[in-house]
This record gives C-alpha cells, sequence and structure tokens, in this order.
C-alpha cells in the first residue's frame, strides 16, 4: 500500500512540473502569437499603402504631376510663374 501511495505522489510531483512546463511554453506562444498578429497588421497596413501608390502611379494624375515636375510641360492656356531665387 505505501508502494502504491509513493508512486502517486511521484506521478503527481511528475505532472506538477510537466505542468507548470507547459503553463510556461503557453504563456511564451502567447507572446509570440501576439507579436505575430501586430506584424500581419503593420503587413496588411504596409500592403494597402502600396496598393494606393500603386493605384496613383497609374492614374493620370501621376502622369500630369510628372510631366509638370520634371519635364515642365503646362498646358496650352496655362500661365506658370517662377520666383527668382
Amino acid at each position: 500500500m505505501g508502494f502504491v501511495f509513493l508512486a502517486v505522489l511521484i506521478m503527481l510531483a511528475v505532472l506538477s512540473v510537466k505542468k507548470a512546463e507547459l503553463e510556461a511554453k503557453s504563456g511564451e506562444l502567447m507572446k509570440e502569437k501576439a507579436k505575430c498578429e501586430r506584424e500581419v497588421e503593420n503587413l496588411t497596413e504596409e500592403e494597402n499603402k502600396i496598393e494606393e501608390y500603386r493605384n496613383y502611379v497609374n492614374s493620370d494624375e501621376y502622369i500630369e504631376d510628372i510631366a509638370r515636375k520634371k519635364l515642365g510641360l503646362v498646358y496650352p492656356d496655362e500661365y506658370v510663374f517662377e520666383a527668382e531665387e
């Protein structure tokens, strides 16, 4: 009877240690999950910004801006005044 009692106590001790280890591992995994979720949110925001920029680059507004800024083009009925430096 004493042997069975001792075996049960040893099993309870082992189970308690394993439970503590699993709880610690669970905490670590929860932190990692939260970190990954934040990273997914950041990457989703970045993806949205890239998509907006891609849409802007493919727009007539972007082409017009580049033509004005880099090539100096203007509409025929438009006057451009530049400040002297």
